[in-house]
Protein backbone atom coordinates (compact mmCIF):
# COMPACT_ATOMS: atom_id res chain seq x y z
CA UNK A 1 0.00 0.00 0.00
CA UNK A 2 2.81 2.43 0.88
CA UNK A 3 4.61 1.75 -2.42
CA UNK A 4 1.39 2.29 -4.34
CA UNK A 5 0.78 5.57 -2.51
CA UNK A 6 4.34 6.72 -3.19
CA UNK A 7 3.98 5.80 -6.87
CA UNK A 8 0.69 7.68 -7.12
CA UNK A 9 2.28 10.74 -5.52
CA UNK A 10 5.10 10.72 -8.07
CA UNK A 11 2.69 10.27 -11.00
CA UNK A 12 0.43 13.12 -9.86
CA UNK A 13 3.38 15.41 -9.16
CA UNK A 14 5.03 14.63 -12.52
CA UNK A 15 1.73 15.08 -14.37
CA UNK A 16 0.98 18.45 -12.80
CA UNK A 17 4.47 19.85 -13.32
CA UNK A 18 4.62 18.44 -16.85
CA UNK A 19 1.33 20.15 -17.65
CA UNK A 20 2.73 23.44 -16.33
CA UNK A 21 5.94 23.01 -18.36
CA UNK A 22 3.97 22.21 -21.52
CA UNK A 23 1.78 25.26 -20.98
CA UNK A 24 4.79 27.56 -20.61
CA UNK A 25 6.51 25.85 -23.56
CA UNK A 26 3.49 26.52 -25.80
CA UNK A 27 3.19 30.09 -24.51
CA UNK A 28 6.91 30.69 -25.14
CA UNK A 29 6.72 29.26 -28.65
CA UNK A 30 3.67 31.33 -29.54
CA UNK A 31 5.14 34.57 -28.19
CA UNK A 32 8.51 33.94 -29.87
CA UNK A 33 6.86 33.02 -33.17
CA UNK A 34 4.81 36.22 -33.03
CA UNK A 35 7.92 38.31 -32.34
CA UNK A 36 9.94 36.67 -35.14
CA UNK A 37 7.03 37.04 -37.56
CA UNK A 38 6.73 40.72 -36.71
CA UNK A 39 10.48 41.17 -37.24
CA UNK A 40 10.21 39.63 -40.69
CA UNK A 41 7.15 41.70 -41.56
CA UNK A 42 8.84 44.86 -40.30
CA UNK A 43 11.79 44.12 -42.55
CA UNK A 44 9.38 43.81 -45.48
CA UNK A 45 7.64 47.05 -44.44
CA UNK A 46 11.00 48.83 -44.37
CA UNK A 47 11.81 47.52 -47.83
CA UNK A 48 8.37 48.64 -49.03
CA UNK A 49 8.87 52.11 -47.61
CA UNK A 50 12.32 52.64 -49.11
CA UNK A 51 11.79 50.59 -52.27
CA UNK A 52 12.91 52.21 -55.46
CA UNK A 53 15.08 54.81 -53.73
CA UNK A 54 18.64 54.85 -55.15
CA UNK A 55 21.15 53.19 -52.81
CA UNK A 56 18.49 51.04 -51.15
CA UNK A 57 16.91 51.64 -47.76
CA UNK A 58 18.91 52.65 -44.71
CA UNK A 59 17.10 51.72 -41.46
CA UNK A 60 17.11 54.42 -38.82
CA UNK A 61 18.48 53.16 -35.51
CA UNK A 62 18.06 55.03 -32.24
CA UNK A 63 16.64 58.17 -33.85
CA UNK A 64 13.36 59.82 -32.82
CA UNK A 65 10.54 58.53 -34.98
CA UNK A 66 12.71 55.76 -36.43
CA UNK A 67 11.04 53.91 -39.28
CA UNK A 68 10.00 50.23 -39.02
CA UNK A 69 12.67 47.66 -39.51
CA UNK A 70 15.45 48.58 -37.18
CA UNK A 71 18.34 46.22 -36.67
CA UNK A 72 16.36 43.12 -37.68
CA UNK A 73 15.38 44.78 -40.99
CA UNK A 74 19.06 45.33 -41.74
CA UNK A 75 19.88 41.64 -41.13
CA UNK A 76 16.92 40.05 -42.94
CA UNK A 77 17.29 39.76 -46.76
CA UNK A 78 14.51 41.63 -48.60
CA UNK A 79 13.62 42.67 -52.14
CA UNK A 80 11.09 45.04 -53.63
CA UNK A 81 9.02 45.03 -56.82
CA UNK A 82 6.45 47.29 -58.41
CA UNK A 83 3.92 45.57 -60.67
CA UNK A 84 1.19 46.68 -63.04
CA UNK A 85 -2.47 45.88 -62.63
CA UNK A 86 -1.91 42.89 -64.94
CA UNK A 87 0.86 41.48 -62.77
CA UNK A 88 3.80 42.52 -64.93
CA UNK A 89 6.94 43.50 -63.00
CA UNK A 90 7.68 47.13 -63.81
CA UNK A 91 10.52 47.67 -61.35
CA UNK A 92 12.57 45.37 -59.14
CA UNK A 93 15.18 46.07 -56.46
CA UNK A 94 17.31 42.96 -55.78
CA UNK A 95 20.30 44.71 -54.18
CA UNK A 96 19.91 42.92 -50.83
CA UNK A 97 19.32 39.41 -52.19
CA UNK A 98 20.45 37.05 -54.87
CA UNK A 99 17.33 35.72 -56.60
CA UNK A 100 16.41 34.50 -60.08
CA UNK A 101 13.80 36.24 -62.17
CA UNK A 102 11.72 33.05 -62.23
CA UNK A 103 11.62 32.84 -58.44
CA UNK A 104 10.76 36.54 -58.17
CA UNK A 105 8.00 36.15 -60.74
CA UNK A 106 6.55 33.16 -58.87
CA UNK A 107 6.63 35.11 -55.60
CA UNK A 108 4.80 38.02 -57.20
CA UNK A 109 2.22 35.70 -58.75
CA UNK A 110 1.39 33.98 -55.42
CA UNK A 111 1.28 37.32 -53.57
CA UNK A 112 -1.21 38.74 -56.08
CA UNK A 113 -3.33 35.59 -56.09
CA UNK A 114 -3.66 35.65 -52.30
CA UNK A 115 -5.49 39.00 -52.41
CA UNK A 116 -3.99 39.77 -48.97
CA UNK A 117 -2.12 42.83 -47.84
CA UNK A 118 0.22 40.67 -45.75
CA UNK A 119 0.94 37.00 -45.96
CA UNK A 120 3.47 34.21 -46.30
CA UNK A 121 4.60 32.06 -49.20
CA UNK A 122 5.66 28.89 -47.41
CA UNK A 123 7.11 26.97 -50.34
CA UNK A 124 9.45 29.88 -51.18
CA UNK A 125 10.14 30.83 -47.54
CA UNK A 126 9.03 34.44 -47.98
CA UNK A 127 6.76 36.92 -46.25
CA UNK A 128 5.31 39.79 -48.22
CA UNK A 129 3.69 43.15 -47.65
CA UNK A 130 1.60 44.60 -50.49
CA UNK A 131 0.48 48.17 -51.00
CA UNK A 132 -1.87 49.36 -53.77
CA UNK A 133 -0.82 52.52 -55.64
CA UNK A 134 -3.26 55.18 -56.96
CA UNK A 135 -2.54 54.39 -60.65
CA UNK A 136 -3.62 50.75 -60.24
CA UNK A 137 -0.11 49.50 -59.79
CA UNK A 138 1.06 47.64 -56.63
CA UNK A 139 4.21 47.75 -54.56
CA UNK A 140 5.24 44.46 -52.99
CA UNK A 141 8.13 43.89 -50.59
CA UNK A 142 9.35 40.41 -49.73
CA UNK A 143 11.40 39.32 -46.69
CA UNK A 144 13.21 36.04 -46.21
CA UNK A 145 11.74 33.75 -43.49
CA UNK A 146 14.96 31.79 -42.92
CA UNK A 147 15.88 33.66 -39.73
CA UNK A 148 12.34 33.26 -38.41
CA UNK A 149 12.26 29.53 -39.16
CA UNK A 150 15.75 28.83 -37.82
CA UNK A 151 14.95 30.82 -34.68
CA UNK A 152 11.86 28.72 -34.06
CA UNK A 153 13.77 25.50 -34.68
CA UNK A 154 16.47 26.49 -32.19
CA UNK A 155 13.83 27.45 -29.65
CA UNK A 156 11.94 24.16 -30.00
CA UNK A 157 15.10 22.02 -29.81
CA UNK A 158 16.47 23.97 -26.85
CA UNK A 159 13.13 23.86 -25.03
CA UNK A 160 12.77 20.11 -25.60
CA UNK A 161 16.28 19.41 -24.32
CA UNK A 162 15.84 21.63 -21.28
CA UNK A 163 12.35 20.21 -20.69
CA UNK A 164 13.62 16.63 -20.86
CA UNK A 165 16.47 17.38 -18.44
CA UNK A 166 14.04 19.20 -16.16
CA UNK A 167 11.67 16.24 -16.13
CA UNK A 168 14.52 13.88 -15.25
CA UNK A 169 15.56 16.17 -12.39
CA UNK A 170 11.93 16.56 -11.39
CA UNK A 171 11.52 12.79 -11.22
CA UNK A 172 14.30 12.46 -8.67
CA UNK A 173 12.99 15.46 -6.71
CA UNK A 174 9.49 13.92 -6.78
CA UNK A 175 10.92 10.61 -5.62
CA UNK A 176 12.59 12.33 -2.67
CA UNK A 177 9.47 14.37 -1.85
CA UNK A 178 7.28 11.27 -2.14
CA UNK A 179 9.39 9.47 0.43
CA UNK A 180 9.27 12.47 2.75
CA UNK A 181 5.53 13.02 2.28
CA UNK A 182 4.60 9.36 2.72
CA UNK A 183 6.68 8.89 5.87
CA UNK A 184 3.92 10.14 8.25
CA UNK A 185 1.39 7.94 6.45
CA UNK A 186 3.77 5.00 6.66
CA UNK A 187 4.30 5.58 10.38
CA UNK A 188 0.54 5.85 10.93
CA UNK A 189 -0.09 2.71 8.90
CA UNK A 190 2.56 0.74 10.79
CA UNK A 191 1.18 2.06 14.09
CA UNK A 192 -2.29 0.94 13.04
CA UNK A 193 -1.00 -2.50 12.10
CA UNK A 194 0.84 -2.72 15.41
CA UNK A 195 -2.26 -1.54 17.25
CA UNK A 196 -4.37 -4.27 15.64
CA UNK A 197 -1.74 -6.91 16.39
CA UNK A 198 -1.38 -5.79 20.01
CA UNK A 199 -5.14 -5.57 20.52
CA UNK A 200 -5.58 -9.06 19.10
CA UNK A 201 -2.89 -10.35 21.41
CA UNK A 202 -4.44 -8.70 24.46
CA UNK A 203 -7.92 -9.98 23.62
CA UNK A 204 -6.65 -13.48 22.91
CA UNK A 205 -5.71 -14.20 26.55
CA UNK A 206 -9.08 -13.43 28.22
CA UNK A 207 -10.96 -15.12 25.36
CA UNK A 208 -8.82 -18.25 25.75
CA UNK A 209 -9.46 -18.31 29.49
CA UNK A 210 -13.21 -17.78 29.03
CA UNK A 211 -13.40 -20.57 26.41
CA UNK A 212 -11.43 -22.93 28.65
CA UNK A 213 -13.66 -22.17 31.65
CA UNK A 214 -16.86 -22.69 29.67
CA UNK A 215 -15.41 -25.96 28.39
CA UNK A 216 -14.82 -27.17 31.93
CA UNK A 217 -18.35 -26.16 32.97
CA UNK A 218 -19.85 -27.88 29.93
CA UNK A 219 -17.99 -31.08 30.77
CA UNK A 220 -19.50 -31.15 34.29
CA UNK A 221 -23.11 -30.22 33.60
CA UNK A 222 -24.46 -32.52 36.31
CA UNK A 223 -22.22 -31.11 39.05
CA UNK A 224 -23.36 -28.54 41.58
CA UNK A 225 -22.77 -24.89 40.69
CA UNK A 226 -20.95 -24.31 43.97
CA UNK A 227 -18.31 -26.86 42.98
CA UNK A 228 -17.23 -24.76 40.00
CA UNK A 229 -17.31 -21.23 41.36
CA UNK A 230 -13.62 -20.79 40.65
CA UNK A 231 -14.28 -21.23 36.93
CA UNK A 232 -17.22 -18.85 37.06
CA UNK A 233 -15.23 -16.23 38.98
CA UNK A 234 -12.34 -16.60 36.58
CA UNK A 235 -14.66 -16.13 33.60
CA UNK A 236 -16.25 -13.05 35.17
CA UNK A 237 -12.82 -11.60 35.97
CA UNK A 238 -11.59 -12.10 32.43
CA UNK A 239 -14.82 -10.63 31.03
CA UNK A 240 -14.36 -7.51 33.16
CA UNK A 241 -10.74 -7.34 32.06
CA UNK A 242 -11.72 -7.63 28.39
CA UNK A 243 -14.45 -4.99 28.85
CA UNK A 244 -11.88 -2.56 30.27
CA UNK A 245 -9.56 -3.21 27.36
CA UNK A 246 -12.31 -2.60 24.80
CA UNK A 247 -13.42 0.59 26.56
CA UNK A 248 -9.86 1.93 26.58
CA UNK A 249 -9.43 1.12 22.90
CA UNK A 250 -12.69 2.87 22.07
CA UNK A 251 -11.64 5.90 24.10
CA UNK A 252 -8.37 6.13 22.19
CA UNK A 253 -10.10 5.74 18.83
CA UNK A 254 -12.80 8.24 19.73
CA UNK A 255 -10.29 10.79 20.97
CA UNK A 256 -8.14 10.55 17.82
CA UNK A 257 -11.14 10.78 15.52
CA UNK A 258 -12.86 13.70 17.24
CA UNK A 259 -10.09 15.62 18.96
CA UNK A 260 -11.34 18.95 17.67
CA UNK A 261 -14.82 18.26 19.06
CA UNK A 262 -13.67 18.49 22.70
CA UNK A 263 -15.51 21.42 24.27
CA UNK A 264 -13.23 23.62 26.36
CA UNK A 265 -14.23 26.13 29.01
CA UNK A 266 -12.95 27.68 32.20
CA UNK A 267 -12.15 24.89 34.68
CA UNK A 268 -10.57 24.87 38.14
CA UNK A 269 -7.70 22.36 38.09
CA UNK A 270 -7.32 22.59 41.86
CA UNK A 271 -10.90 21.43 42.51
CA UNK A 272 -10.74 18.63 39.94
CA UNK A 273 -7.44 17.32 41.32
CA UNK A 274 -8.66 17.53 44.94
CA UNK A 275 -11.72 15.44 44.08
CA UNK A 276 -9.52 12.90 42.31
CA UNK A 277 -7.26 12.63 45.34
CA UNK A 278 -10.26 12.00 47.61
CA UNK A 279 -11.47 9.27 45.26
CA UNK A 280 -8.10 7.48 45.27
CA UNK A 281 -7.44 7.58 49.02
CA UNK A 282 -9.32 4.27 49.58
CA UNK A 283 -7.41 2.71 46.67
CA UNK A 284 -4.10 3.81 48.16
CA UNK A 285 -5.15 2.48 51.56
CA UNK A 286 -5.97 -0.95 50.11
CA UNK A 287 -2.62 -1.05 48.28
CA UNK A 288 -0.79 0.01 51.47
CA UNK A 289 0.52 3.13 49.73
CA UNK A 290 0.90 6.54 51.36
CA UNK A 291 -0.84 9.16 49.18
CA UNK A 292 -0.15 12.87 49.78
CA UNK A 293 -1.12 15.99 47.89
CA UNK A 294 0.02 19.61 47.75
CA UNK A 295 -2.51 21.49 45.62
CA UNK A 296 -2.23 25.26 45.14
CA UNK A 297 -5.78 26.66 45.13
CA UNK A 298 -7.61 28.38 42.28
CA UNK A 299 -5.48 27.15 39.40
CA UNK A 300 -7.68 27.75 36.33
CA UNK A 301 -7.25 26.98 32.62
CA UNK A 302 -9.39 26.53 29.52
CA UNK A 303 -10.19 22.82 29.45
CA UNK A 304 -12.72 20.03 29.69
CA UNK A 305 -13.40 18.98 33.27
CA UNK A 306 -14.44 15.41 32.44
CA UNK A 307 -11.37 14.75 30.31
CA UNK A 308 -9.03 16.32 32.86
CA UNK A 309 -10.55 14.21 35.61
CA UNK A 310 -9.80 11.16 33.45
CA UNK A 311 -6.19 12.34 33.02
CA UNK A 312 -5.69 12.76 36.79
CA UNK A 313 -7.28 9.36 37.45
CA UNK A 314 -4.89 7.63 35.05
CA UNK A 315 -1.81 9.24 36.56
CA UNK A 316 -2.95 8.59 40.17
CA UNK A 317 -3.90 4.99 39.41
CA UNK A 318 -0.54 4.42 37.72
CA UNK A 319 1.37 5.98 40.64
CA UNK A 320 -0.43 3.93 43.30
CA UNK A 321 -0.30 0.70 41.32
CA UNK A 322 3.47 0.76 40.87
CA UNK A 323 4.53 2.46 44.14
CA UNK A 324 4.99 -0.96 45.69
CA UNK A 325 3.69 -2.33 48.98
CA UNK A 326 4.49 0.20 51.70
CA UNK A 327 5.55 2.76 49.13
CA UNK A 328 4.36 6.32 48.64
CA UNK A 329 2.81 8.52 45.97
CA UNK A 330 2.61 12.31 45.99
CA UNK A 331 0.84 14.93 43.89
CA UNK A 332 1.69 18.64 43.54
CA UNK A 333 -0.06 21.36 41.59
CA UNK A 334 1.61 24.77 41.40
CA UNK A 335 2.13 27.76 39.16
CA UNK A 336 5.47 28.18 37.41
CA UNK A 337 5.70 31.42 35.47
CA UNK A 338 3.06 31.41 32.74
CA UNK A 339 2.42 27.68 33.19
CA UNK A 340 0.75 25.40 35.69
CA UNK A 341 2.69 22.26 36.59
CA UNK A 342 1.13 19.02 37.78
CA UNK A 343 3.58 16.46 39.16
CA UNK A 344 2.61 12.91 40.13
CA UNK A 345 5.47 10.92 41.65
CA UNK A 346 5.81 7.50 43.27
CA UNK A 347 8.38 5.17 44.71
CA UNK A 348 8.93 1.70 43.32
CA UNK A 349 10.99 0.23 40.50
CA UNK A 350 12.91 2.73 38.37
CA UNK A 351 11.89 2.90 34.71
CA UNK A 352 15.04 2.34 32.59
CA UNK A 353 16.04 5.33 30.50
CA UNK A 354 15.64 3.43 27.24
CA UNK A 355 11.96 2.80 28.05
CA UNK A 356 10.99 6.39 28.95
CA UNK A 357 10.47 7.64 25.35
CA UNK A 358 8.04 4.77 24.65
CA UNK A 359 5.95 4.47 27.80
CA UNK A 360 3.23 6.65 26.24
CA UNK A 361 2.90 4.33 23.23
CA UNK A 362 -0.22 2.18 23.03
CA UNK A 363 0.14 -1.32 24.53
CA UNK A 364 3.69 -0.59 25.64
CA UNK A 365 4.69 -1.98 29.03
CA UNK A 366 8.05 -1.80 30.72
CA UNK A 367 7.34 -5.06 32.53
CA UNK A 368 5.34 -7.53 30.42
CA UNK A 369 4.56 -9.62 33.50
CA UNK A 370 2.29 -6.86 34.82
CA UNK A 371 -0.34 -7.64 32.20
CA UNK A 372 -0.96 -11.09 33.62
CA UNK A 373 -1.44 -10.13 37.26
CA UNK A 374 -4.65 -8.86 38.83
CA UNK A 375 -4.99 -5.16 38.22
CA UNK A 376 -2.26 -5.37 35.61
CA UNK A 377 -1.95 -2.79 32.89
CA UNK A 378 -2.98 -3.07 29.25
CA UNK A 379 -0.50 -0.39 28.26
CA UNK A 380 -3.25 2.02 27.16
CA UNK A 381 -3.67 4.31 30.17
CA UNK A 382 -0.64 6.50 29.54
CA UNK A 383 -1.47 6.68 25.83
CA UNK A 384 -4.90 8.04 26.78
CA UNK A 385 -3.28 10.46 29.22
CA UNK A 386 -0.99 11.83 26.53
CA UNK A 387 -3.96 12.18 24.19
CA UNK A 388 -5.93 14.19 26.78
CA UNK A 389 -2.90 16.40 27.45
CA UNK A 390 -2.55 17.12 23.72
CA UNK A 391 -6.25 17.99 23.55
CA UNK A 392 -5.53 20.77 26.06
CA UNK A 393 -2.29 21.95 24.44
CA UNK A 394 -0.32 20.60 27.42
CA UNK A 395 2.96 18.71 27.54
CA UNK A 396 3.28 15.38 29.36
CA UNK A 397 6.58 13.69 30.11
CA UNK A 398 8.12 11.24 32.57
CA UNK A 399 11.36 11.06 34.52
CA UNK A 400 12.64 8.22 36.65
CA UNK A 401 15.63 7.84 38.95
CA UNK A 402 16.55 5.95 42.11
CA UNK A 403 16.76 9.20 44.09
CA UNK A 404 13.52 10.93 43.01
CA UNK A 405 11.49 7.90 41.97
CA UNK A 406 9.21 8.09 38.93
CA UNK A 407 7.67 11.50 38.20
CA UNK A 408 5.02 12.28 35.59
CA UNK A 409 4.72 16.00 34.82
CA UNK A 410 1.98 17.84 32.94
CA UNK A 411 2.66 21.41 31.89
CA UNK A 412 -0.53 23.43 31.23
CA UNK A 413 -0.69 26.88 29.66
CA UNK A 414 -2.66 29.41 31.70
Amino acid sequence: MIKKLRRKFIIINMSLVSAVLIFFFIALCLSTHTRLRLDTENAALAALQFGGIPGGFRPEIGLPGAKPGGDMARNIPTFYVRVSDSGEILFADFERVSITNETAAEAVKQALESNQRRGAIRDLGLRFVREALPNGESSIAFADMSAEQSGMRRLVVTSLVIGALSLVALFFVSLFLARMAVKPVERAWRAQQQFIADASHELKTPLTVIMANTGVLSAHQNSLLSEHMQWIDSTASEAVRMKGLVENMLELAKGEGAREAVILGAVNLSDILTNSLLSFEPVAFEENVSLTGDVQPDMEIQGNGERLSRLFAILLDNAIKYAGNGGSASVTLRQSGSHILLSVSNTGAVIPAEHLPRIFDRFYRVDESRSSVPGGSFGLGLAIARQIAEEHGAKLWAESSAEAGTVFTVQFRK
